[in-house]
């Protein structure tokens, strides 16, 4: 397309010349005598360009310029002077004139090459406001359809709820038989792929995340997390610290390097409070140059070339859950907010996942528990008769033992007892029913011995080998009947985890607030699966380990009397149960 100027002033045949130099350049070219003649038809047409003469008939060049200038800011004006100054120069320059030309002797030749530039340098700048605007207006349909896709999601999380919310309710009506179970069980393992499929539509993480939310399994869930993490971020050192409901200390949940931990294994550090400190804020930390930190640049030191870290807390609503761990050395990338935002979405979804997880497994041992109570009721309403008997034909054997030292009924009087107390350990743990204790002030070491009194033999004959180191020789308060059940499953554990005989050695100590006891055996240890699952009766089928239900009836006799128990192991060197009783 042919521009259009428009040429102000000059006399007639300064017109014609002008006018002839530029239709043989095919430019389209519109004459004014004076300024109003040039405002009116710029009013009217459009111009592409602007000659304007200096000397006008009706008014100066710099005063219709600026009109100009202010009216039309996108189309170029070139003043022409007979004779030029610089002040007249940098006057109309100032005052918004694209060029300014004397007509001097190279005159044509500098017109032809001002026009033709400035119409070149104006074509770019309309293409940029036209740039521009397509820019706005794409920002405001973008930001219109972001607006959108936020009621999407308030929508569909709601829709979230209601289903899981429905689950929840599904769940607890399935107490009445095994195949009322395994059919809710369906339909929830059907919720949840409903759930799944839902997250994964409306979520903006990656594929790792969807499938993240497909894993029944925590470990294998940990194990992917923590592939994606590496095989994402092409570190090696990174690690899922989860929080352990029982002794509120931070575990290994998986773990990419050695050691499992940087900030955990870091001697000159208080790593476990530093951590604690952060899943306590519930604020991602990114560290970007660890070795500038004031508090961690002790870590560039215990590891050389450690450059960078990210921490960040994981947890669903107000329940603490652990914390994700990520390290970066020199010749990796240094992390970015992109990063950590990256392994904040990951760590929401895994806390997604291992909540529902954890919910579900609890759900399950409850049922679990529920028949294994109603199965104790009933051997123990069947055998009950017979257990009767059996004291009745004891004591009648009694006079013809009447000299006896042991009468027959006090043999038989013990093991019926014991028989009676299982039964009812396991009703009772079912139904997580309190027992009403009789306690009393019980001297420690004196208790200790009279059940390593009671248990000398069967340990003698196991080949199990007792050490005693009592430091502790104050009293402590319990219901004596109860808490020999607790040491006669301990009994029982320390036989099941050295079937070919060992040591066993029980220490006591304490202060005047709590008192210590501590069982440590020197046989094989436990994998760490199992010593996750160790009070759970229903996790895992190694013969010998299946003295769990023994010692999660231990657990509830300790529970009534606001006793903790801990279990550490040592793999190929076996495992401390540790018993804290508070003595205030």
């Amino acid at each position: 397309m042919r521009a259009n100027i428009l040429l102000i002033g000059g006399s007639e045949s300064a017109q014609e010349s002008i006018l002839e130099i530029l239709q043989q350049q095919k430019y389209t070219v519109v004459t004014a005598s004076n300024g109003a003649d040039g405002l009116d038809y710029m009013a009217q047409h459009h111009c592409d360009l602007i000659l304007l003469e200096h000397s006008l008939p009706d008014t100066d060049g710099l005063s219709l310029l600026q009109k100009i200038v202010r009216n039309h800011t996108d189309v170029p004006v070139i003043m022409m002077t007979d004779n030029g100054s610089e002040g007249l120069a940098v006057g109309a320059l100032k005052n918004g004139a694209s060029d300014y030309l004397t007509k001097s002797d190279d005159f044509v030749s500098k017109l032809s090459y001002s026009i033709s530039d400035n119409l070149e340098k104006f074509e770019m700048k309309r293409r940029n406001w036209e740039l521009e605007n397509q820019l706005r207006s794409s920002y405001k349909r973008q930001k219109e359809l972001n607006r959108q896709l936020e009621e999407k999601v308030q929508q569909r999380t709601e829709e979230l709820e209601r289903a899981y919310q429905l689950s929840n309710e599904l769940m607890a009506k399935a107490v009445d038989s095994n195949m009322q179970l395994a059919e809710l069980y369906t339909e929830v393992d059907e919720a949840r792929r409903r759930l799944d499929a839902k997250i994964r539509e409306l979520s903006l993480l990656n594929d790792i995340g969807k499938t993240i939310t497909m894993i029944p399994d925590r470990d294998e869930l940990l194990q992917l997390t923590l592939s994606s993490v590496y095989g994402e971020l092409g570190i090696e050192h990174c690690a899922i610290l989860l929080i352990d409901e029982d002794t509120q200390r931070l575990q290994i949940g998986v773990s990419y390097g050695r050691p499992d931990d940087l900030l955990l294994a870091a001697k000159p550090l208080a790593g476990d409070r530093i951590l604690w400190d952060t899943i306590k804020k519930d604020v991602p930390l990114l560290i970007q140059d660890v070795e500038f930190d004031e508090q961690l640049n002790v870590l560039a030191v215990e590891y050389p070339g450690l450059e960078c870290l990210m921490l960040v807390p994981m947890r669903i609503d107000s329940c603490e859950i652990g914390i994700f761990t990520v390290y970066g050395f020199e010749h990796n990338a240094t992390f970015t907010q992109d990063d950590l935002n990256f392994i904040v979405s990951l760590a929401g979804q895994v806390s997604i996942s291992l909540s529902n997880i954890r919910f579900t497994s609890q759900r399950v041992f409850n049922e679990q528990m529920k028949e294994l109570g109603q199965l104790a009721e009933f051997f123990h309403d069947q055998l009950k008769p017979s257990l009767q008997r059996i004291r009745g034909v004891a004591e009648e054997l009694d006079g013809q033992h009447a000299e006896d030292s042991v009468l027959p009924s006090q043999a038989l009087s013990g093991s019926v007892t014991r028989i009676e107390e299982i039964f009812d350990g396991f009703r009772r743990l079912s139904q997580n029913e309190k027992s009403i204790l009789a306690k009393q002030r019980v001297p420690v070491t004196e208790f200790l011995e009279e059940m390593f009194a009671e248990f000398d033999t069967m340990l003698e004959e196991r080949q199990i080998h007792v050490h005693r180191h009592w430091a502790y020789n104050g009293n402590f308060f319990i219901d004596r009947e109860k808490m020999a059940h607790v040491f006669r499953h301990l009994t029982d554990y320390a036989c099941h985890i050295m079937p070919n005989g060992g040591n066993w050695t029980v220490s006591s100590r304490g202060d005047k607030d709590a008192l210590s006891l501590e069982f440590t055996d020197d046989g094989d240890g436990m994998p760490s699966e199992t010593l996750a699952h160790f009070f759970n009766p229903f996790i895992g089928h190694e013969s010998q380990y299946d003295c769990r239900l023994s010692m999660s009836l231990a657990r509830k006799i300790l529970e009534e009397h606001h006793a903790q128990i801990d279990i550490r192991n040592a793999p190929e060197k076996g495992t401390t149960i540790r018993i804290v009783f508070p003595l205030f």
